[in-house]
């Protein structure tokens, strides 16, 4: 197991202290649809527990705490910005991620547009490969290592109805 995970899984734990705790705030729980009223524990740039914590403190009392939220398809190249951009306008609205279907620009730039836009800055960004024509053709999952590393595989854009 990674040094860092294995950090990560103690100060899940409480064995070691939390970087940040975030105090009594009003946490958003994906999986009940619920409100909970309770810390969250930040270590290493993730969370890693709710509940009781040690570390340095900062009150959120009468906050909402939310994950950060996933834009699952999206066509970066219809927002007319630049990845950093881009992400300079979604990240104080809570997305963090996002998932980028370049179909429309890969028909007209080709392969490069796989690769022309990143890194982005400041935000997950993963990419779909696309099954619409001509884009097909380019059949990136020909290029392991290139857009994507075994044994991942990429997700597929849209699916187009003929």
């Amino acid at each position: 197991m990674p040094e860092r995970l294995k950090r990560r899984l103690r100060a899940a734990r409480g064995e070691i202290p939390a970087d940040l705790v975030l105090a009594g705030g009003r946490v958003a729980n994906v999986y009940t649809g619920q409100w909970q009223q309770t810390d969250v524990a930040v270590f290493d740039g993730v969370i890693v527990g709710l509940g009781e914590y040690q570390g340095p403190r900062v009150e959120v009392a009468g906050r909402y705490v939310l994950p950060g939220f996933i834009d699952g398809h999206l066509h970066l190249e219809s927002s007319m910005l630049t990845p950093r951009e881009l992400a300079r306008a979604l990240l104080p609205l809570g997305t963090t991620t996002v998932v980028a279907d370049p179909h429309e620009i890969a028909n007209v730039w080709g392969p490069a547009a796989w690769t022309g836009c990143w890194p982005p800055a400041g935000i997950s960004l993963w990419t779909s490969f696309s099954c619409c024509p001509p884009a097909f053709r380019l059949l990136p999952w020909r290029l392991p290592g290139r857009f994507w590393k075994p044994p991942t595989w990429p997700p597929t854009g849209r699916i187009p109805r003929f």
